[in-house]
């Protein structure tokens, strides 16, 4: 029995790493085209089966191990599928695919329109990069990419890249995949008019209202023959159980965040002070951050850079002043810091905002 224990820790915390990495590279996506990857990612992940088989199915049996490890697998493969038919027009070689067995095949969801729809559910495992709107019509619908970066602003590059993906993405799961019937972007032409319709093969439209794709519902409700209903339950089950790991941690980093903001100053607060403050050991808190994909000391600086642009440009409180409200030991450090933060010194800064 102790081995059987055993071998359930290690599956589970070949997992855990698994996620911990994905977590990771969430920072990756959101600044080389997350939206695109998050999409298409997100409609591979949740769409191994769907339509009506995943509510009939018994929610309350727990997955088995081999469950876990296959579902663990089966990310790393998609994965891995994805970036070479994105980045070369084919799959993996078949050189790296050997093993014991019928090698499997990549399956989306029952339809395309059930597996766009699961991106607005597990879209965040991979990326929060923007998200999806779909806008039914009777003979076709508009597939819309609402790009989300924070307070940054999406280059029309990366637009771009996310509805090149989604095409990529439908042509790779699609028995018979027909083009789009025309394409949307809400910025200027950047290239050639013969590049664009050559990855979209339809009209392409420019300084629209919206980053789109109009697909026909043809398509999006075909049948796809590798569905898979009992392998849709357990991938939902798990990631939806990572998905809700996800959002507590976040929460509570929000909640850091505020604490941190709330008692900044010197002497700057510590780790340790903050661990007590959650009631937490200094390293269950470094743990829980780095699966965040960050630190205390990131935060701790990110507070400090947030309150130091808020006080230079809306107040005319001498610099001296800010810095040492800020924990700095004088002002060549908080110029080194500023300029670090946003490439000038805080005087011009002020100047020019």
């Amino acid at each position: 029995m102790s081995d059987i224990k055993a071998d359930s820790a290690a599956l589970m915390d070949v997992f855990d790493r698994r996620v911990e990495r994905r977590l990771k590279r969430r920072q990756f996506f959101r600044n080389a085209g997350g939206l695109g990857l998050g999409l298409v990612g997100g409609t591979l992940i949740s769409a191994c089966g769907g339509g009506s088989g995943i509510s009939s199915m018994a929610q309350t049996t727990a997955p088995s191990d081999e469950e876990i490890l296959n579902f663990a697998l089966n990310l790393e493969y998609l994965e891995a599928q994805f970036y070479t038919y994105a980045t070369t027009g084919s799959g993996l070689p078949a050189s790296m695919l050997t093993g014991v067995g019928t090698q499997g095949t990549v399956s989306a969801g029952a339809q395309v329109r059930a597996a766009l729809m699961g991106v607005r559910k597990y879209q965040s495992l991979i990326s929060d990069g923007g998200r999806l709107q779909l806008l039914g019509g009777t003979g076709s619908s508009w597939l819309i990419c609402h790009p989300v970066q924070g307070n940054l602003a999406f280059s029309p590059h990366q637009i771009e890249a996310a509805l090149s993906a989604m095409v990529t993405a439908v042509h790779w799961v699609h028995p018979d995949p027909a083009p789009p019937q025309r394409v949307y972007f809400s910025h200027e032409r950047l290239g050639p008019l013969a590049g664009y319709r050559k990855i979209f093969r339809c009209p392409v439209e420019f300084q629209q209202a919206y980053n789109g794709l109009l697909v026909d519902n043809a398509v999006l409700d075909c049948p796809l023959p590798q569905g898979n209903a009992q392998l849709s339950h357990i991938h939902e089950q798990l990631a939806s159980n990572r998905l809700q790991t996800m959002q507590s941690s976040q929460a509570a980093n929000e909640a850091l965040l505020a604490w941190l903001h709330a008692h900044i100053g010197p002497p700057l607060p510590t780790r340790a002070e903050a661990a007590a403050a959650f009631g937490l050991t200094e390293r269950t808190l470094a743990r829980r951050l780095q699966s965040l994909g960050t630190s205390f000391t990131e935060l701790l600086d990110a507070v400090r850079c947030d309150i130091a642009m808020q006080q230079v440009r809306e107040t005319n409180r001498l610099l001296t002043d800010i810095a040492h409200d800020l924990g700095f030991a004088g002002l060549s450090p908080f110029h080194r810091a500023f300029r670090r933060w946003t490439g000038s010194g805080p005087g011009q800064w002020r100047r020019s905002n």
